[in-house]
């Protein structure tokens, strides 16, 4: 399989010096991530509609909370049961948000998983 260039970003964009990178794909944040952090790093439409008419695909990035997948988060009252239940509701999200903005559905959509843990989990 061959490489083909991408980039990630958080936010803003130059289509101009994407394509003179020669990046292919760009891979962007979608859903939210925290109500108490700003929301500016999530792709918004047109900004998916400015790459997608350039040619360049989009490969999308999940995370709802930083400690979204521990199960000691108080979100799932430490039950492995709602955490299952929780992941699949995030690949819903997920797979419906990457659609709306015009991902692909052969596009592969990333779960960012990155909470601090003390190693007991």
């Amino acid at each position: 399989m061959a490489n083909v260039p991408g980039v990630d970003y958080s936010q803003g964009y130059d289509i101009n010096s994407l394509k003179a990178g020669g990046a292919k794909f760009v891979c962007r944040y979608v859903g939210f991530t925290s109500m108490s952090l700003p929301q500016d790093k999530i792709i918004v439409y047109s900004e998916a509609y400015d790459l997608l008419n350039a040619g360049l695909f989009i490969v999308s990035n999940w995370e709802w909370t930083a400690d979204r997948a521990s199960v000691n988060n108080t979100f799932y009252n430490k039950s492995h049961t709602a955490a299952y239940a929780g992941g699949v509701a995030d690949a819903v999200g997920a797979a419906s948000l990457h659609s709306s903005i015009g991902g692909p559905s052969t596009a592969p959509i990333y779960f960012s998983i990155d909470y601090s843990t003390d190693g007991s989990d």
